[in-house]
């Protein structure tokens, strides 16, 4: 509407609106978004630039057909800021930056510098932030002139037989409005399980709800904690019938669009195991559960995560699962204005499923290769919470972690150290279901296990040829 305004409309070339996003999905669903709410102006040209796609033919386009709304991620657009000469940003009116607080976060500070200083200082600027960090008070007072604060919060009124005992009993009016952090169509639950229960607990309730055709999300730790639990529980009989994709930001450009957008049209009855890549601002419809098999490492995630479902007025549902000594995590997020209740599995204490999972794994040498990555990369990441004095790494036990994940043996790890000599202090208890010669276990992918095999071979033979080292 700003650009139609203008007394002289924009040349080919020239840029009157850059919108910058933190993910390609969140970029790609702005994008579609605002082509809609631009279809009644003619003569306005809107473009999506994302990472992941060949560049070579975003400057194509644009030297064929310009643009004057850009939509995309920062790294995309300062390169093509930096390549494209003949980009004229002289008549640049508006500047979004979404998710600003994601945005510095994942590093991009630099290319918004960048991008920053090629920009008119007489401009319109517009950062939303779900969470104010110092990083993004910075970015206000180095990006914005004059800036104006507009706080937009959820406030949950007191109850209707509350306030009406209050006035016919003379007291003051009824009590003054309580701020919540989360929508109040939102029901938020936590259950508080055993490390061996963890795991069956997630499997059950996932099995119930995709029964009852709903639509979840689960978001996990790590992105190798996404990709094991994604291969390894669609395996097992309980789960096989439906439909469950992994997500998360080091996947393939392609693959991970694919999976968006197979989500995005699922009507019902499907999950998406996701990493925080899927936590922002991402409008999915009818989202019937949000899952935290992991608590966030920044606890700002929280309620992003959970802001997937119950929008734009609809109900919805969220469980996160704690460990026993991690549920002093319930009280820090009620003083954070998250109101949470306690879900009660139908059954306690489940049968484990390591035993079936153990299969799974000395079945295919990729999935016992994707359980030691998720271990290692879940270890290393929990050391990493932000709220370290309820995620206590030194309470972490790391033997029956391993156990949980049907880990065949422990892997080589650093934070293992002297813990794997039995006697020392926090001795990490650890005993494989089965004996299993580690090397026999062959890849599914007949390619790879060849490759392997070959690889086996060139090493045997470089070893014979090395010389014998000289005795004495």
């Amino acid at each position: 509407e700003l650009l139609a305004r203008r007394q002289h409309a924009l040349r080919r070339h020239e840029v009157g609106a850059l919108v910058i996003e933190p993910t390609r999905e969140l970029a790609v669903q702005v994008h579609a978004v605002a082509c809609a709410l631009a279809a009644p102006w003619d003569g306005v040209a809107l473009e999506l630039f994302v990472g992941g796609t060949d560049i070579a033919a975003d400057m194509a386009r644009f030297r064929d057909g310009g643009g004057h709304v850009l939509v995309g991620t920062p790294g995309r657009l300062d390169d093509l800021m930096a390549r494209l000469g003949e980009m004229s940003l002289r008549e640049l009116e508006l500047l979004v930056l979404d998710e600003a607080d994601r945005l510095l976060d994942m590093g991009f500070e630099a290319t918004l510098n960048s991008i920053l200083q090629r920009l008119p200082k007489q401009r319109r600027t517009g950062l939303f932030s779900a969470t104010q960090t110092k990083e993004v008070l910075q970015l206000v007072r180095a990006g914005l002139r004059n800036p104006v604060r507009v706080d937009v919060q959820v406030v949950r009124r007191s109850d209707a037989p509350a306030a009406s005992v209050a006035a016919t009993s003379g007291g003051a009016a009824a009590r003054a409005p309580r701020v919540q952090a989360t929508p109040s169509t939102l029901t938020n639950y936590y259950v508080v399980a055993d490390e061996s229960q963890r795991l069956p607990q997630l499997m059950r309730f996932l099995e119930a709800e995709l029964h009852a055709g709903r639509k979840l999300m689960v978001y996990f730790l790590t992105c190798a904690c996404v990709d094991y639990y994604g291969v390894l529980l669609t395996q097992l009989p309980a789960l096989r019938p439906f439909s469950i994709r992994p997500l998360h930001g080091k996947m393939a450009p392609k693959v991970r669009s694919r999976t968006y957008e197979w989500y995005l049209a699922l009507e019902r009855g499907g999950a998406l195991f996701c990493t925080d890549v899927a936590a922002r601002g991402l409008d999915v419809p009818d989202v019937d559960w949000i899952v935290q098999f992991d608590a966030p490492q920044d606890p700002n995630a929280f309620v992003h995560r959970v802001g997937r479902t119950a929008r734009m007025g609809r109900s919805g549902r969220a469980l996160l699962f704690l460990r026993p000594e991690e549920d002093s995590y319930v009280n820090f997020l009620q003083l954070r204005e998250v109101p949470l209740s306690e879900y009660t599995p139908d059954e306690k204490q489940l049968p484990s499923l390591r035993p079936a999972l153990t299969k799974l794994l000395t079945a295919d040498r990729d999935v016992m290769e994707k359980a030691a990555r998720a271990y290692v990369s879940y270890v290393r990441a929990y050391q990493e919470h932000q709220c370290k004095y309820i995620f206590q790494f030194s309470m972490l036990d790391l033997g029956r972690l391993a156990s949980s994940m049907a880990l065949l043996r422990l892997p080589k790890l650093r934070e293992l150290g002297k813990k794997r000599r039995k006697g020392v202090s926090g001795w990490v208890e650890f005993a494989p279901v089965a004996d299993v010669n580690m090397d026999s276990i062959r890849y599914k992918n007949k390619a790879r296990e060849k490759q392997r095999q070959q690889n086996k071979l060139a090493a045997a033979a470089a070893e014979a040829a090395a010389p014998t080292p000289a005795k004495g």
